[in-house]
């Protein structure tokens, strides 16, 4: 829920008792997609407010990353 509501990782992982950001981003990064969506609204937004053109493209999907 912290994720969804804009949270940083630092205030994520402070909450969630880690002292690793990778290690919340890594088990709880994924548990929101449409996080994706809200953020390219707010970038796109900021472009337009700056009179610059929003780039067109397809959402960005978060994999999980492999271990090493």
């Amino acid at each position: 829920m912290s994720i969804a509501t804009g949270a940083s990782p630092r205030e994520v992982a402070a909450r969630a008792g880690r002292t690793s950001v990778k290690t919340v981003l890594d088990m709880y990064g994924g548990l929101c997609p449409e996080a994706d969506t809200a953020l390219r609204e707010r970038l796109k937004g900021m472009l337009e407010a700056a009179g610059q053109p929003a780039p067109e493209g397809e959402l960005l999907e978060l994999a999980p990353r492999e271990s090493s």
